[in-house]
Order: C-alpha cells, then structure tokens, then sequence
C-alpha cells in the first residue's frame, strides 16, 4: 500500500472515530434523561460502547477477516452502508 492509500485509509479511520464520538455523546444526553445523573449516564454509555468494540473485534478477527481476502475494501463498503443508513 503506497502512502497515499495509507493516507486516506488513516483520514477515513479517524472521520469514523469523530463518528462515534458524536455517537457516545448523544448516547450520554439521551441516558441522562432516563438515569437522571451524568455519573451513571456515561458509564453506562462507556460500558457498551467498549462491549460493543470487544465482541465486534473478537468476532471479526475470529471469523470475518480470514475469510475476506481485502478486509479494507469490506471496511469502507461497512462505512458506507452505515453513512447511508443514517440518513
């Protein structure tokens, strides 16, 4: 991979980490009204956010990613089909 793919493979990994910080943010505001404390609300959004993470990453690097032959290609096509399932 030449240093402009990495490039843009890094740019595109970080937008979809603002993602989800947007997404972690808006979590703990919705939690806040349901717990009614900031403590609770933010771990409570952590904890799934980060279980979330663990079993997505377990059950890829067990079961996806040896069967895909360009797991980068299928990466971006995920961001995309999320992208325009927002919308």
């Amino acid at each position: 991979m030449g240093n402009g793919a990495c490039l843009r493979v890094m740019v595109r990994l970080g937008v979809a980490g603002l993602y989800s910080l947007a997404y972690q943010v808006i979590w703990t505001r919705i939690l806040l009204f349901v717990l009614t404390t900031t403590a609770y609300a933010f771990a409570t959004m952590l904890t799934a956010f980060l279980t979330g993470i663990a079993l997505g990453s377990m059950i890829s690097a067990r079961w996806l990613v040896p069967r895909l032959r360009r797991p980068l290609l299928w990466f971006g096509v995920l961001e995309i089909l999320r992208r325009s399932a927002q919308r």
